[in-house]
């Protein structure tokens, strides 16, 4: 199944390979979870603040839908 994920803030400055600013086209097993998902991009969790799919906050273990548009977002901190 196809969908599109997209590394948010600085996230892509951690991603290994070339990152398109367009985001990346995947092609992902059936049963893949927004878990899977994170793994794949390899972004380390401690960067990582939240997720969606289709505009919608989700879990760790949350499927992910065919042609469905992920969005990894960076922590925020501050004060």
């Amino acid at each position: 199944m196809k969908a599109l994920i997209k590394l948010l803030g600085t996230l892509p400055s951690h991603f290994s390979g070339s990152y398109p600013a367009s985001g990346i086209e995947a092609d992902l097993p059936e049963d893949v979870t927004v878990a899977d998902v994170v793994a794949i991009t390899g972004i380390p969790e401690a960067r990582l603040g939240i997720v969606t799919v289709n505009g919608r906050l989700a879990k760790a273990g949350d499927p992910v839908p065919e042609n469905a548009e992920v969005k990894l977002f960076q922590k925020i901190a501050g004060g």
